[in-house]
């Protein structure tokens, strides 16, 4: 066989072996239970359909969204329900399967701030920080008008702007805070008020639309209802 040859089918091969792997964009924190328990489950349920899988993981949470947008990756890991489709990102495609539910709050690290609801919050002088690419904490802001808002680069910076007292109030869904604000900052923190509750789905690239009733079909088999939960909570 000629080494033209032997090329084209090396290539062959290896298209062959990334179209059966199965790659989902993830912003969450590789080594947090969640994580390690959602890849355990889209495993088992794309090897059920013949695909591997794998998770690709991103400290931004817009890089993640517009990655999986792209088709760079073939999905996003776990989304507020809704969020994605209201903000433009077309190309991706809800899974109704729920892999986690939580609660948007207020959170600080100075137990003296208090406030009972968002409007009492828009009538103090606090400083509110989300992280860039948190779709559910955006839309929040905006819609509720809030001001004096400070955007970090991820959760980890977030964190580390309300220790230092940058930001006084940290807008939020619990599970990430509850689970990895621990192993960022030694301090306790605090939830100031709960919002509202929300539900967080897996969503799929639209190139891979045919998968979607069986694979829907497979997560809900695996997923306990109300999604996942974990010793945090």
């Amino acid at each position: 066989m000629s080494f033209v040859l032997l090329v084209c089918a090396f290539s062959n091969t290896v298209t062959f072996a990334n179209n059966n792997t199965i790659v989902f964009s993830c912003s969450l924190n590789p080594e947090s239970e969640f994580s390690r328990a959602l890849n355990s489950i889209y495993t088992q349920a794309f090897i059920a359909l013949g695909y591997s899988f794998e998770m690709r993981y991103f400290k931004s949470a817009t890089r993640a969204l517009e990655e999986a947008q792209k088709g760079n990756t073939d999905g996003e890991c776990a989304r507020v329900g809704g969020f994605p489709e209201r903000f433009d990102y077309n190309n991706l495609y809800k899974l109704n399967a729920v892999v986690r539910t939580s609660d948007f709050a207020a959170w600080t690290y100075n137990p003296t701030i208090t406030f009972s609801d968002v409007e009492s919050l828009k009538q103090s002088n606090y400083k509110v920080g989300f992280q860039n690419g948190s779709l559910i904490a955006q839309e929040f802001a905006e819609l509720h008008q809030l001001s004096n808002l400070h955007i970090a680069a991820n959760f980890r910076s977030t964190l580390k702007m309300l220790e230092a007292e940058r930001i006084h109030v940290f807008i939020s869904g619990s599970d990430m805070v509850l689970e990895q604000a621990h192993q960022i900052v030694a301090k306790p923190i605090h939830k100031i008020t709960r919002f509202y509750q929300f539900n967080s789905y897996p969503y799929l690239h639209k190139k891979h639309a045919q998968l979607i009733p069986r694979l829907e079909l497979h997560l809900n088999e695996l997923l306990p209802e109300g999604g996942i939960t974990t010793a945090a909570f």
